[in-house]
C-alpha cells in the first residue's frame, strides 16, 4: 500500500487496482484493458484514482475541484468536471444510463460501483508490451471520391428512367408536334371580308376551305382554288362559325342563328336552316338596339 500523495486523498490505497478487464497502474499512471494500454487524460485519471480509493463512497464535486484544480485556480470547475467524466467513461465504455463503473448521483459527486481486487502476481510480474496504432485518418480527397460516384450513380440512375419513360410515351402513339404555317390568301377587293360585328372570315377544321362575309353575305374559298362561291341564303350574314365536322357553317341573320351544309366540299343549293327560337339576338344585333 502505498500513500497517493494527492490533496483531497482519503488514505492509503494499493500500488495497482483492478476491476472487470481493467487494471489502474498507479505507480506508471497508466490504465490498462486485458495488459493493453489505454490513453487516458490527466484529469480523467485523477478522477478514476480517487473513485478508486474509495470504491462504494461518494467522491463530491468539491473533493474532485480540490484535488484538480489546488491553490484557488480560476476555471470553469463544473463544466471542466462534467468533461472530464464524459472522457473517463468513454475510455471505460460505461454509459451514464446504465453504469457498471460510475454512477452519478445529482448535485451530489459519483461514487464507484464495480468489483475492485488487486492485480495477480503473476501478471503484474509479466513484462508490459505497448503496441498501439492510430487509425489513419481517412484523406479528405478519398471521402469526396466515394460520394461522387454516389452522386453519379444517382444521376445516371434519373437520366435511364426519364429516358425509358419518353420511349414508352412514344410506343403508345405519341404525335409529333406541327409547326406553325403562315398562311397568305389573295381573296380580291370587292370579295374583301367585311363584317359590322363578330368574326369575318373562318377556317375550316381540316383548314382546307376558307369562309368569310363579304357583301353582308357568306362566299366560301378553297385554299387549292383562286375562286370563291357565294353560299345561296346567307343574305345579312354575321359571325359565322364551323361545326365540330366541319360540314356546316352557322351564321346569325335576321335576328336568329342559321346553319348551311358543305357537302364534300361542294355548296349545296337549299336554303339554310333555321336552329334557333325567335328573339335570340347575336351581341352585334343587341348592340344595335
Amino acid at each position: 500500500m502505498e500513500n497517493t500523495g494527492q490533496p483531497g486523498g482519503r488514505g492509503n490505497s494499493p500500488a495497482g487496482v483492478r476491476f472487470g478487464p481493467f487494471e489502474l497502474d498507479l505507480r506508471a499512471g497508466e490504465l490498462r484493458k486485458d495488459g493493453h494500454r489505454i490513453r487516458l487524460q490527466e484529469q480523467p485519471f485523477q478522477i478514476l484514482r480517487m473513485l478508486l480509493e474509495s470504491p462504494g463512497e461518494v467522491v463530491s464535486r468539491e473533493e474532485i475541484r480540490k484535488r484538480l484544480w489546488p491553490d484557488d485556480t480560476v476555471v470553469e470547475f463544473d463544466h471542466s468536471i462534467n468533461a472530464a467524466v464524459k472522457r473517463l467513461r468513454d475510455a471505460l465504455r460505461d454509459s451514464p444510463e446504465r453504469p457498471r463503473y460510475i454512477e452519478t448521483l445529482a448535485r451530489r459527486g459519483y461514487r464507484f460501483i464495480g468489483e475492485v481486487g488487486t492485480p495477480e502476481r503473476h501478471r503484474a510480474a509479466e513484462p508490459v508490451i505497448v503496441i498501439r496504432k492510430l487509425p489513419e485518418p481517412v484523406p479528405p480527397r478519398t471521402r469526396w471520391r466515394g460520394w461522387r460516384w454516389v452522386i453519379v450513380s444517382a444521376a445516371l440512375t434519373v437520366i435511364g428512367f426519364m429516358i425509358g419513360a419518353g420511349a414508352v410515351y412514344y410506343r403508345r402513339g405519341a404525335q409529333p408536334l406541327h409547326l406553325l404555317t403562315r398562311l397568305d390568301l389573295e381573296i380580291g377587293g370587292e370579295d374583301s371580308p367585311r363584317g359590322e360585328r363578330g368574326t369575318s372570315a373562318i377556317l375550316s377544321p381540316d383548314g382546307t376551305r376558307l369562309v368569310y362575309v363579304a357583301q353582308s353575305r357568306l362566299f366560301v374559298r378553297r385554299l387549292d382554288q383562286t375562286t370563291s362561291s357565294e353560299l345561296t341564303g346567307t343574305e345579312r350574314a354575321q359571325a359565322p362559325f364551323f361545326s365540330p365536322d366541319g360540314q356546316w357553317v352557322a351564321f346569325f341573320s335576321t335576328n336568329r342563328l342559321k346553319k348551311i351544309s358543305l357537302e364534300s366540299g361542294r355548296v349545296t343549293s337549299s336554303r339554310p336552316t333555321t336552329c334557333a327560337f325567335p328573339g335570340l339576338q347575336p351581341a352585334a344585333a343587341r348592340a344595335r338596339h
